[in-house]
């Protein structure tokens, strides 16, 4: 098990932003389905439940990462390397960094944080009323 850092040690560069979208991770031949916590312009934070950790899923490892945009469904490939593995109770998640991002991919990375940081800016919505 590895502990998360404490609160007060915070390091980040750049604001994370919760942002639902489902992430495929592949190394290899390899793929994994989870879900992306959140995100800022340098890396992410996925959940991939109570699965059991692939053992290419370690600090240090350099993965593909693909992060399904939660309005459109496209793909955004980009690559990341693995900066921690946090296993608890709620299962396991693993926080990256993004890696040698390309203009397309830094362009798809400030899209999902302006959708992210818009989404959680925003008051919430009232349910829709029941037709009829």
């Amino acid at each position: 098990m590895v502990p998360e850092a404490p609160a007060d040690d915070e390091r980040r560069r750049h604001p994370r932003y919760d942002l639902m979208a489902q992430v495929r991770v592949k190394r290899g031949q390899v793929d994994t389905l989870m879900d992306l916590s959140n995100i800022s312009r340098c890396g992410a934070l996925m959940h991939m439940g109570k699965l059991k950790r692939p053992n290419w899923i370690a600090v240090g490892r350099t993965l593909e990462v693909g992060i399904i945009h939660p309005v459109d469904y496209q793909t955004l490939l980009v690559t990341a390397a693995v900066t921690r593995v946090i296993e608890d109770d709620k299962g396991i998640s693993v926080a990256v960094q993004f890696a040698d991002l390309d203009d397309q991919g830094s362009e798809g990375i400030t899209q999902l944080v302006t959708l992210a940081k818009d989404t959680s800016e925003a008051p919430p919505r009232p349910p829709p009323l029941p037709k009829g």
